[in-house]
C-alpha cells in the first residue's frame, strides 16, 4: 500500500512534463496530414466529369509514401497520386476525376477513397460528397 502513493505521484509528474510539451512532435516517422479529408462538391450536372484534389503534407519527421490509393468506386473514381517519396514539411495532392453520368441517378451521393501509406496513421479514408442535378 505504501508504495502506491509514490507511484501516482510519478504518474502525475510524467502527465504534467507531456502536457507542457504539447507542441513537440509524439510519434517519430511519416505523418500525413490532409487538408480537407472531406470535399462536398455540391449541386452538379450529372452529365459533368468533376476534377478535384487532396491536398495533404507530411508533418512527421521522414519520407512518407503512399502505398496505395482506391477508390470504392472503381468504375467511375479514378485516382492519380504521387509515387515519390515525400520528404518532411512537403506537400501533395491526391488528383481526382469522377465520372457519374453512367451509373447514377439525380441526388445526393457520397463516395470514399481509400488511402494506405507508412504514415503512423497508416490508412485514412477520404470522403466528396455531391448532389446530382
Amino acid at each position: 500500500m505504501n508504495y502506491i502513493l509514490p507511484l501516482m505521484a510519478v504518474a502525475l509528474l510524467s502527465a504534467t512534463a507531456s502536457c507542457r510539451h504539447g507542441n513537440e512532435k509524439l510519434a517519430h516517422g511519416a505523418l500525413i496530414q490532409f487538408e480537407d479529408t472531406i470535399l462536398d462538391l455540391g449541386d452538379v450536372p450529372l452529365t459533368e466529369i468533376q476534377h478535384f484534389s487532396f491536398r495533404f503534407t507530411n508533418v512527421g519527421d521522414s519520407g512518407l509514401v503512399l502505398l496505395g490509393v482506391q477508390p470504392d468506386c472503381n468504375s467511375c473514381t479514378k485516382v492519380e497520386f504521387p509515387s515519390d517519396t515525400i520528404p518532411p514539411g512537403g506537400s501533395e495532392e491526391i488528383h481526382v476525376t469522377f465520372d457519374g453520368s453512367e451509373r447514377f441517378i439525380h441526388g445526393p451521393h457520397q463516395f470514399y477513397i481509400h488511402v494506405h501509406s507508412n504514415s503512423a496513421k497508416a490508412y485514412q479514408d477520404l470522403e466528396f460528397r455531391t448532389d446530382f442535378l
